[in-house]
């Protein structure tokens, strides 16, 4: 982090300067706000329809509102491309499915097959977004964003 000067006031000579954030940093910020979504890093055993629409909702606001302050690198924008594709098809694959509650492992109705494979397709994409960023700006994800299964 650093200061950019943005102005000198004169005759008692005061500066003014505002925070400048780098890249790197609005990515670990970025990567700590993933790391709390239970989403990508919990277990897809069970989970609930209704609060993975709604984490989903959360992150493609929160990129917005990222991609309002952040320099937008070649990674940067090939990340954010992914993640904003990984969050549409996510919502309309399971936006037409009636289903209520907690959905459990090894339920072979059709419909929770079809929420489960929208969730791995989501984390596996979420995943590759990740690695570019990663390597683009030599900074670890410290969660791991649970294999299909």
């Amino acid at each position: 982090m650093g200061f950019r000067i943005t102005g000198i006031d004169t005759p008692y000579g005061g500066i003014n300067w505002e925070n400048c954030k780098s890249n790197k940093d609005y990515i670990k910020h970025l990567f700590l706000y993933f790391e709390s979504k239970r989403l990508l890093v919990n277990s897809k055993e069970m989970e609930n329809k209704d609060w993975c629409i709604q984490s989903a909702l959360e992150i493609k606001s929160a990129l917005v509102d990222l991609s309002k302050d952040i320099k937008i690198t070649k990674a940067v924008q090939e990340a954010f491309a992914i993640f904003f594709e990984a969050i549409n098809l996510f919502l309309n694959r399971i936006a037409p499915l009636k289903l209520s509650g907690i959905i459990y492992k090894g339920n072979t109705d059709i419909e929770s097959l079809s929420f489960y494979n929208a969730i791995n397709t989501f984390g596996r994409q979420m995943k590759s977004g990740i690695e570019i960023l990663e390597k683009a700006y030599n900074i670890k994800f410290s969660k791991e964003i649970k294999p299909e299964w």
